[in-house]
């Protein structure tokens, strides 16, 4: 069968009418439309910061040792889970919200890389919903790459 730029996607082998459909939502009707047709967003893991240059609204990451002990706060439908983070350069407070596992994950790690945006709140910069990278050594398969 030969295809062109013009080729209707739903003539595609595995491109069924739901597809066709589900394509059609976002604009994709032929096979150009398909080819050109990119995300609308992707992250790209850089190198780890230092706290000190963190910057609001931003999303980084940054390597550093739990300096605090993981606590749980909120009630049974928001339960938050906080803890710290030092470097030679400072100290940053990471929220995660609904994940009270993550007691049992960070309790006693040490050294661990955490990725995530950092937001301006009443007690200053807060990482929050990071991904976290433990050990921290973890986050150097992704570092310099693009998702």
């Amino acid at each position: 069968m030969q295809m062109d730029a013009d080729t209707p996607v739903g003539s595609l082998k595995g491109v069924g009418k739901k597809t066709e459909q589900l394509f059609a939502r976002v604009g994709v009707y032929t096979v150009g439309d398909l080819l050109s047709y990119y995300p609308r967003s992707y992250d790209i893991y850089e190198d780890a910061v230092p706290i000190c240059a963190l910057e609001e609204g931003k999303t980084a990451a940054v390597t550093g040792f739990i300096c605090s002990p993981v606590q749980i706060s909120g009630n049974k439908k928001m339960q938050v889970t906080t803890l710290q983070i030092r470097d030679l350069t400072g100290v940053l407070r990471v929220a995660w919200f609904r994940m009270p596992f993550l007691k049992s994950t960070l309790s006693g790690a040490g050294r661990v890389t955490l990725r995530g945006m950092v937001v301006r709140r009443k007690s200053g910069l807060v990482m929050e919903q990071p991904e976290i990278f433990y050990p921290a050594e973890k986050y150097e398969e992704k570092r310099n790459t693009m998702q």
